[in-house]
């Protein structure tokens, strides 16, 4: 389980941090983890890459 706040409140957790989320893998994490945020600004914090909404995968990846 991923225990780190989001950057943002509606963010979609992706990549890696997705598929451990998702199926609860018990793995260790990196140290930058991804999400889709609503800002039209690619940026790092706590953590987290940001990138913005025209990076987020298709539906059919989630």
């Amino acid at each position: 389980m991923i225990d780190r706040i989001l950057p943002e409140p509606d963010a979609k957790i992706v990549g890696y941090a997705y598929l451990v989320q998702s199926y609860e893998l018990r793995v260790p994490l990196p140290i930058i983890l991804s999400t889709i945020g609503k800002k039209h600004t690619i940026y790092e914090v706590d953590g987290w890459k940001v990138y913005t909404p025209r990076h987020a995968p298709k539906e059919s990846f989630l």
